[in-house]
C-alpha cells in the first residue's frame, strides 16, 4: 500500500510537465522523465508479488540510488518522501512471512493473491 500510495504521488508530481510553456513533445518528454521514479516503484511492487525479500532489497538499493543522485539529504522533507517511504516499505516488506511455495501476499481469508504457476 505504502508503494502505490508514493507510485501514486510521484505520478501526480510528474504533471508539473505539463505547466512549463513549452511544444507539447517537450512536455510529454519532460513527464515521461518525472514519472521513472514511479515505473521503477511500479516494477518494485510487481516483483514483491512473487518474492518479498527480492523487493525488499531492490527498494533499498532505490532508496540509495535516490538519496545520492538526488541528494535528498540536504533537505529533510525530499529525504522523507524519496528516501524514507521506500526504506520503510522495504523494512515492511522484510519482516512479511514467505510461505514455502515462495508465495507472500494472501488476502485475509487465506486466498493466495500470487504464486508461482
Amino acid at each position: 500500500m505504502l508503494i502505490l500510495l508514493l507510485t501514486s504521488f510521484f505520478l501526480l508530481l510528474g504533471m508539473d510537465a505539463f505547466f512549463v510553456p513549452a511544444p507539447l513533445w517537450r512536455q510529454l518528454l519532460q513527464y515521461c522523465i518525472n514519472i521513472l521514479p514511479a515505473v521503477f516503484l511500479m516494477g518494485t511492487l510487481f516483483i514483491s508479488l512473487r518474492t518479498t525479500r527480492t523487493a525488499s532489497i531492490i527498494l533499498v538499493l532505490l532508496s540509495i540510488i535516490g538519496m545520492l543522485y538526488f541528494k535528498t539529504y540536504l533537505h529533510i522533507i525530499a529525504f522523507l518522501i524519496v528516501t524514507g517511504m521506500p526504506l520503510i516499505a522495504s523494512m515492511i516488506l522484510a519482516c512479511a512471512p514467505e510461505d514455502n511455495d515462495g508465495t507472500s501476499l494472501q488476502t485475509g481469508n487465506g486466498t493466495q493473491l500470487a504464486s508461482h504457476a
